[in-house]
């Protein structure tokens, strides 16, 4: 008995002093405001901060109809209903923290206002037109009665225009102008069936133009058309797609066909109402994006299957835009060699001036304007180098400014240029007809060829009817080293083999039998003209411009001399053997004809025409 009494007394002095410590410990309560100001009358909650220490605190409200809460030790939430009392009303919280003080909060909500209901003239994106033929996709911000739709219904397989003329639709912001001048002219349905398709398919309705098109594009793609993904509609930003979507499922709630409805590829384009000039007009692609129109290969006349034309029009009393000034350059890229020079770019303005022209070098390169002629300077380039510049010109119009580029480009000084004569000591030993960009090194053509028509490879050997390897199309150097490599490897074959050896070795160092490109290349500065752009004639047929350029040429060879390329007087003209292999034919080497344009694989290795032969080309440095 006497333990337990033990046991008893030592728990109960245990409880005594813990709640003297207790009872010691300090208590504190703090709270962020004692007065809350609702903002509106709408039911919610708000939150305010507070802090207790070793204290439960409680809360009570003195108008529990309308005004609640709920209290932690760190935060007080107040709650509230709706005001529809018509005033402004308020109510006391009283929080107990503990044995402290009692703490009163004032909450007043003022009275509900309900929303001004939408006037009833407001215009909503997404609603449909009047007419019933187009949904709005833009609205004005500052008077809701004014609007831009887009038509239901779109023309496919439509060309801008089956003339090649100028038809002076030129605005870039109002497309009404444009499309009124156009479906104003006599057989129109026939001569601008874009224009003919918006103009007759309601009242106000229209092709849109330029600008107004990129405007639509930035709406449906939810950014602007100049920080736009430009990728196929798979590969879009969420963003993006977020935005098509909706703009689609207005125009699909009003039963019309989406912006874009392409299932893969590039996507569907859209005609606008400005014209470039005479044959391309305006256009942008809303599949992945692309704006087309200067000089590029979409003419009026086209009318494929992605070809669409979609009609929009303005509602209420809207005012369009200034037109804005419009610059271009022609050529915007000036190509100089290293000596001192000047030359001249067209510059085309409307509905401005310009108004500055500045070089990003005018140390070297310098630019002054006259009327609409901007004219460019060059100094001697004794860098070494290339180098480079970009003279800015700006167009000011009524509101806007303009600016574009004229990219200067400079060869150093001592550079090689086609047609020159590549001497070594006082010998002429060849003529430039290929330098690379910056002038610094250049092919030559060797003077003279073999005195008579030979064999790629000798009969009765191997490699005239096997592919040994000299396959390269670009470097005829590189199919030398592989004919050497098949003679040192190859029992029974030697230099004897391949008579351009023998010839090549007549030359001296660094000569090579060009390989088939090299040989076109060749071709196209003798003809003066691209391969694909030379006439396939007899030398008697071609162009007096290909005459003057062949006759140029074989004068630099024979005038120091050499032979000419093309010594027959008559028929289709002397052929010669490039370096390289037909790969699907091993005893046939590629030959290139330099009377009447012949580009062939179809030379057997065995000279059985005999009229073909070899030329020698080389690569050399500029000291």
């Amino acid at each position: 008995m006497k333990k337990y009494f033990w046991l008893i007394a030592i728990a109960a002095a245990v409880l005594s002093g813990c709640k003297s410590k207790n009872e010691t410990e300090t208590q504190s309560f703090n709270i962020d405001t004692k007065a809350v100001a609702l903002t509106d009358g709408e039911e919610g909650s708000k939150e305010v901060a507070l802090r207790c220490e070793n204290v439960v605190p409680t809360v009570t409200s003195n108008a529990s109809e309308w005004l609640t809460a709920d209290i932690t030790a760190r935060m007080l939430t107040i709650k509230f209903t709706r005001n529809e009392t018509g005033a402004e009303r308020s109510g006391i919280l009283t929080i107990t923290p503990g044995k402290l003080d009692k703490v009163d909060v004032v909450v007043s909500q003022p009275a509900y206002v309900p929303p001004a209901p939408p006037a009833p003239d407001d215009l909503k994106v997404g609603d449909k037109t009047e007419d019933g033929l187009g949904v709005i996709y833009w609205v004005d911000q500052t008077n809701r009665q004014i609007a831009k739709a887009i038509s239901l219904s779109r023309a496919n397989n439509t060309a801008w225009s089956t003339l090649v003329e100028e038809s002076g639709a030129v605005s870039r912001v109002n497309g009404a102008a444009n499309t009124k001048i156009m479906a104003g002219k006599e057989g129109a349905q026939a001569a601008y069936p874009a224009a003919y398709f918006c103009a007759n398919l309601g009242e106000g309705w229209y092709v849109p133009a330029l600008n107004e098109l990129l405007e639509i594009y930035d709406i449906y793609n939810g950014v602007s058309h100049l920080d736009a993904a430009a990728a196929t509609p798979d590969a879009l930003t969420a963003e993006e797609k977020a935005a098509r979507a909706t703009f689609d499922g207005w125009l699909s709630a009003a039963g019309g066909d989406a912006m874009n409805t392409a299932e893969s590829g590039n996507g569907q384009s859209y005609w606008s109402s400005t014209e470039y000039n005479d044959t391309y007009p305006y256009y942008v692609r809303f599949g992945k994006f692309a704006i087309g129109g200067e000089d590029q290969d979409v003419k009026k006349s086209s009318a494929k299957e992605q070809r669409y034309v979609r009609c929009m029009k303005v509602i209420g009393a809207y005012e369009y835009p200034v037109e804005p000034p419009t610059l271009s350059l022609k050529p915007a890229t000036l190509n100089f060699n290293g000596g001192a020079d000047s030359k001249e770019v067209a510059a085309t303005v409307a509905n401005g001036k310009i108004s500055e022209v500045v070089s990003s070098d005018e140390g070297w390169c310098t630019a002054s304007v006259s009327g609409e002629t901007i004219t460019v300077k060059v100094t001697d380039n004794t860098t070494g180098d290339s180098r480079i510049a970009t003279v800015y010109v700006t167009v000011k119009g009524e509101k806007e400014e303009l600016t574009k580029q004229i990219a200067v480009n400079q060869k150093p000084l001592g550079g090689f240029k086609v047609g020159d004569l590549y001497k070594e000591g006082e010998k002429v030993v060849g003529v430039v007809f290929w330098t690379s960009d910056d002038a610094q090194t250049a092919k030559i053509v060797s003077l003279g060829r073999n005195s008579e028509a030979v064999n790629w490879a000798e009969p009765d050997t191997a490699p005239a009817t096997e592919l040994i390897g000299a396959t390269d199309e670009e470097d005829g150097s590189a199919n030398m080293a592989a004919i050497k490599a098949y003679i040192e490897k190859t029992d029974g074959v030697t230099e004897a083999t391949f008579p351009m050896l023998a010839y090549l070795k007549t030359l001296g160092d660094g000569w090579y039998i060009p390989a088939r490109k090299e040989l076109v290349k060749l071709f196209e500065t003798y003809n003066g003209t691209t391969l694909s752009g030379s006439t396939n004639a007899v030398p008697s047929g071609i162009t007096d411009a290909e005459k003057a350029s062949r006759a140029a040429f074989e004068k630099l060879l024979t005038d120091n001399g050499g032979t000419a390329l093309n010594t027959a007087e008559s028929g289709n003209g002397d052929q010669y053997f490039s370096s390289t292999e037909y790969k699907d034919n091993p005893s046939i080497a590629y030959c290139f004809r330099f009377g009447k344009r012949y580009d062939s694989a179809e030379a057997t290795k065995v000279n059985t025409r005999s009229d073909r032969y070899f030329r020698a080309i080389r690569v050399v440095k500029a000291k």
